[in-house]
């Protein structure tokens, strides 16, 4: 309190101005003001162009021409299918359908075979190739055949990338067959996706691996 006081006793007794680095006034917001022996800022150039506010009109939101707004009807219509790499489009996007009748919409949108039932797909256990379907067996519950996918790609690793419908999200999925109880190499790159979901505790020996629940290729 002292020295805060010598400190305005000097500012008070020498001509110059002198200001504080705070306001004096506890906790008020006090405005900075101008001191005599400060310059006034130098006025804008006439060159420099300012950015003022856009018309009252265009800022109404009722004025604004709904005609020219982004027609958002489509904007989550599913993208077209042409190639089995465009599948990946897919992935992350929310969908209603059942898995399965998503799977065969695909596959017929792709050229591919169509069944009413997941047990018409007959095949065997094979390496898959590109647009092939897969039918996985015991995904969701103890039934077999509850899931099918899409192959897209297998890559030098002889992995399978694939995807498919599940929980309402459509998904994406590797899978090796040579490997089946494999999850990652060891690069620590994905060989064999987790696909067994469900909320009920799973019986001892449950397998979860892509490659463990593939039943056959089609």
């Amino acid at each position: 309190m002292r020295r805060f006081a010598l400190v305005l006793a000097a500012a008070c007794t020498t001509g110059a101005p002198h200001r504080f680095a705070s306001p004096m006034l506890g906790g008020a917001d006090v405005p900075t003001e101008r001191l005599p022996a400060e310059a006034p800022l130098p006025a804008p150039a006439a060159h420099v162009a300012t950015i003022g506010p856009t018309p009252c009109d265009a800022c109404d939101p009722a004025s604004y021409p709904w005609h020219a707004l982004p027609d958002r009807r489509h904007a989550d219509a599913e993208p077209a299918l042409h190639h089995v790499e465009d599948l990946r489009l897919l992935v992350g996007r929310r969908d209603k359908r059942d898995g399965f009748a998503a799977a065969m919409a695909w596959s017929q949108a792709l050229g591919g075979p169509h069944a009413d039932s997941i047990g018409e797909l007959r095949g065997d256990r094979k390496t898959p190739a590109p647009g092939n379907l897969l039918v996985f067996a015991r995904t969701e519950s103890d039934d077999a055949d509850d899931l099918v996918a899409i192959a897209v790609a297998t890559d030098a690793r002889g992995v399978t990338e694939f995807v498919y419908l599940a929980g309402g999200i459509v998904r994406r999925g590797f899978l090796d067959v040579a490997r089946p109880s494999m999850r990652r190499d060891a690069d620590g790159a994905v060989v064999n996706t987790y696909l067994r979901a469900g909320k009920r505790w799973p019986p001892k020996g449950t397998h979860y691996l892509a490659g463990e629940l593939l039943a056959r290729v089609i």
